[in-house]
């Protein structure tokens, strides 16, 4: 059915509820027949390939189970993963305290007419703010 024949539905359209009759059986719809074997009350039979025969309740494996590991392999593990979390925490708290220590050297405040005519100098007060110099793009 081409684009022409189809009928046209109308966008504003409504569906009239009050109209159907629900105790009455669904009717199929104009010119569709159901297919053949519609109501099947079972499922179809499995194709040949997925059919297969019984196992015994044991089947033995492919191959050997794996050989335990030795307790010096163990204990070589465990003293890495503790080496390698002591080497984090290390780490974690060089960083923390680099961090809360004062900066190193402070900048040095010029004595220029501008600063004199009016900006006031950062207070003591604010030695941990971080102050980013504005960078211009051309």
């Amino acid at each position: 059915m081409s684009d022409s024949e189809k009928p046209r539905v109308d966008p504003d359209g409504t569906i009239q509820l009050d109209g159907i009759d629900w105790e009455a059986p669904p009717q199929p719809a104009e010119g569709a027949e159901p297919p053949p074997g519609s109501v099947r009350k079972t499922p179809p039979p499995l194709p040949a390939f997925a059919q297969q025969p019984s196992l015994p309740a044991r089947v033995a494996p492919s191959r050997p189970p794996p050989a335990p590991r030795s307790p010096a392999k163990t204990v070589a593990y465990v003293v890495m993963l503790v080496a390698l979390i002591a080497a984090a925490i290390a780490a974690g708290r060089s960083v923390g305290s680099r961090s809360r220590r004062a900066p190193a050297a402070a900048p040095a405040v010029s004595t220029s007419p501008a600063t004199a005519a009016g900006t006031a100098t950062p207070s003591a007060s604010s030695d941990s703010v971080l102050m980013v110099p504005t960078i211009e793009m051309k």
